[in-house]
């Protein structure tokens, strides 16, 4: 759970608005994965827009970027 919290944390810190973070419930407890996927796209707006805004335009772009690699993996654990 304290990883979650960290992740929260990091995404309040970019600048990610607080009504798109998903509670970590909806992570941890996969209880609503929807919430969890929405906040990661508004973490790639919110990088986007401020790499746009210091010329590093392209970097969200469908092509593949060489050396410059994002990987999101997200374990789910049942009981």
């Amino acid at each position: 759970m304290e990883n979650v919290a960290a992740v929260q944390r990091g995404m309040r810190e970019y600048g990610v608005p607080e009504d798109e973070l998903f509670q970590p419930v909806d992570l941890f407890e996969a209880r609503n994965i929807k919430a969890v996927v929405r906040s990661l796209a508004a973490l790639a707006r919110t990088v986007s827009a401020s790499w746009f805004s210091r010329g590093q335009a392209g970097a969200f772009d469908d092509k593949p970027s060489g050396t410059d690699r994002l990987e999101f993996v997200c374990h789910i654990h049942t009981t």
